[in-house]
């Protein structure tokens, strides 16, 4: 909104809105999956209780730490989905039919990897908030653009 005010076209803002939704999904992707590599010892014994008994502790720590990496990963996809958006958005305008269908082509993966992930926290916010970006991101392609000055709306009196 702040982007939209201060530069006059609506636009910008829906794309400085996928850039923060970009920027924040890679960097916790990015601090989760780091923090795995860098404090192993620190993973939860997630699979312990259902790994068979003569497993040994190596094969329980490689198994805890894919089950720990899995809603990075996630988080990595999504953030690459997003990206895909912001090229769709950010390419020259072209026929309005065109744009709005590769956003809406683009838009579905996101929408869906947010909701089938239930039992990541946020993961219903996500997906409202990729949902109502692509959404504002269709409606804002099929419009003209506003006029970038005030000069040029008193001019047109």
């Amino acid at each position: 909104m702040w982007t939209t005010g201060r530069t006059g076209r609506a636009d910008q803002g829906v794309m400085a809105a996928l850039c923060a939704g970009t920027f924040a999904a890679l960097l916790v992707a990015l601090l989760g999956l780091s923090a795995i590599a860098f404090f192993p010892d620190r993973i939860p014994d997630i699979v312990g209780p259902v790994m068979a008994p003569g497993t040994s502790a190596a094969q329980r720590q490689a198994a805890d730490a894919t089950e720990a990496a899995d809603p990075y990963i996630g988080l990595l996809l999504f953030g690459a989905l997003l990206v895909v958006i912001l090229w769709v958005m950010a390419r020259p305008p072209s026929r309005v039919g065109v744009k709005s269908a590769l956003l809406t082509l683009v838009g579905i993966p996101p929408v869906t990897l947010g909701l089938s992930a239930r039992h990541f926290p946020g993961a219903a916010g996500l997906a409202a908030a990729t949902a109502m970006v692509v959404l504002l991101a269709l409606v804002m392609t099929g419009r003209a653009p506003l006029p970038l000055t005030m000069a040029s709306c008193v001019g047109r009196r």
